[in-house]
């Protein structure tokens, strides 16, 4: 049975409720997690601030549940992340932990998706500071990610979340200060903004698919990677048809490289985490 639709009561305590965050984020430049929605709530979340070109919003498990985030997006050309991440792990063996964690959260503002690795290290840098509730804020967005992305550290994260919510000292936890998320895991995200931007098109103006992908004059890759991102946009709007049709040209395709299989996989793990439906974990034996 679907939901129905919602009143123009309940549409407006959400305009409200969102200028408030939207406000929060600005003053942040970084990420606001919104209370939890029912999922005619979280589409509408999306339907209003999706044209807003430094919103970004996504969809992620924080604290169990299917919790819609909100992140500040720059939007920066010719920017080197790679020396900035190297930077930002300079200055904090150098013992500079505020500068170390100012690049961090730029890097947050400049990927239109960032992997769970920078929101770790944003929320290591916070426990260095002894600063728990936006430790435990990051650190939560960092497990949720992990697990989209299948990474094997999940469980780490999970202790060291439960240690701090329990006020154990740092000094006194074991074996979960540094989980093993190196410096590979910051580039992951295998798809730049670019392709991302042309999804995004595509979907919102109604663009045909091949023209634009012509137009960009994008390798057989990218065009794979904008079709995924396509996928992925469209289970987001609950339009389960397209989603599924660009799914299906892509594992029809034989030039799939190692990067496209990824995210394919990654879409169909979480396929129903992008339809807002709650997601069951396998009971551990």
């Amino acid at each position: 049975m679907s939901q129905k639709e919602l009143t123009n009561e309940e549409k407006k305590q959400i305009n409200k409720y969102l200028d408030e965050c939207i406000k929060e984020l600005y003053m942040r430049k970084s990420v606001v997690v919104l209370k939890y929605m029912p999922k005619k709530e979280a589409e509408y979340v999306f339907e209003l601030v999706k044209r807003n070109n430094s919103i970004i919003p996504r969809t992620v498990e924080y604290k169990s549940r299917p919790t819609v985030f909100l992140k500040y997006h720059k939007q920066c050309k010719n920017v080197d992340r790679g020396k900035m991440l190297k930077q930002a792990q300079k200055e904090y063996n150098k013992g500079y932990l505020d500068e170390s964690l100012h690049i961090y959260k730029q890097l947050v503002q400049m990927f239109p998706r960032p992997t769970s690795f920078i929101f770790y290290r944003i929320g290591l840098l916070y426990l260095k500071h002894q600063q728990r509730k936006p430790a435990l804020l990051y650190l939560n967005l960092a497990l949720g990610l992990s697990k989209k992305e299948n990474r094997e550290h999940t469980e780490e994260l999970e202790n060291l979340i439960f240690n701090i919510s329990n006020c154990i000292p740092l000094e006194e936890q074991k074996d979960t200060r540094y989980i093993d998320m190196a410096e590979s895991d910051f580039y992951e995200e295998k798809h730049d903004s670019k392709l991302e931007d042309i999804a995004s098109l595509i979907k919102e103006d109604n663009l045909d698919f091949s023209d634009t992908c012509k137009k960009y004059n994008l390798t057989t890759e990218e065009v794979l990677l904008v079709k995924l991102i396509s996928a992925r946009n469209n289970y987001a709007s609950k339009n389960f048809s397209r989603g599924d049709k660009f799914m299906k040209e892509v594992e029809k395709s034989h030039e799939k490289t190692e990067a496209v299989k990824e995210l394919f996989k990654e879409i169909i793990t979480n396929k129903k985490m992008y339809q807002y439906r709650e997601v069951k974990t396998k009971k551990k034996n």
